[in-house]
């Protein structure tokens, strides 16, 4: 157990050094294939990685070759690097949008940076509202694709809080999935105007990509 460890380890400081699947394969012996897509299934390509595979793919050779692949890992890198195309077309005009820039950057300090699908949780409704804009607006995400769970503590669960959040965003309650109850050792708000988190589940993995690679084409931009 300890060795699979070692190497699932090491499979993944390969990959993130540019090696491909074969050459890793060369490293760590007698490893599956299907192995190493599993451990290697959410390790994202540097922008680095992502250009050469871009440079192959615009080869026609290498453009045939993956669009008649059949495997779900060629099929998911070249949709990568399509993502890759898109996000990075698309930001030197959305950076001129100040709705873009706070947007993005309340996603990188609330939103989840490891997901398959776009998940931020705030408490403050604004703050919810403005991410919901922002959704509809730079990834074409409708307010009826949108889910919300609410999470909030056990003793407030006659407020009915499901319905607060549900007209404050005027959307319908059947978008709600099952409120998460949190204990609590208190029995009164020491906010009262607290109304619990609420979280935004949406999107799809591609959409979720673009926010990453906009991040690091932020990243670039401003502070590299």
């Amino acid at each position: 157990m300890k060795q699979r460890i070692a190497d699932r380890n090491l499979a993944i400081q390969l990959r993130r050094e540019g090696k491909s699947y074969n050459e890793i394969r060369s490293v760590i012996l007698n490893l599956a294939k299907s192995t190493l897509s599993g451990w290697l299934r959410n390790i994202d390509l540097s922008e680095e990685q992502m250009k050469k595979l871009e440079k192959r793919i615009n080869n026609k050779l290498e453009k045939a070759r993956f669009a008649a692949a059949k495997t779900n890992r060629a099929k998911r890198l070249l949709r990568e690097v399509q993502i890759y195309r898109e996000s990075t077309k698309e930001f030197p005009k959305f950076v001129q949008s100040p709705l873009f820039l706070i947007g993005l950057t309340m996603y990188w300090a609330e939103g989840s940076k490891r997901s398959n699908a776009i998940d931020l949780i705030n408490s403050e409704p604004h703050v919810i509202k403005l991410m919901i804009k922002w959704f509809n607006k730079f990834l074409n995400i409708p307010l009826e694709k949108m889910k919300f769970r609410l999470y909030t503590h056990k003793q407030f669960a006659k407020e009915n809080l499901e319905n607060f959040w549900a007209n404050e965003l005027r959307v319908n309650i059947s978008q709600f999935k099952k409120t998460i109850y949190k204990p609590s050792n208190h029995n009164f708000k020491k906010r009262p105007d607290y109304k619990g988190c609420l979280r935004i589940m949406t999107g799809s993995v591609d959409k979720f990509r673009k926010i990453l690679n906009w991040q690091k084409a932020l990243v670039k931009k401003f502070i590299i």
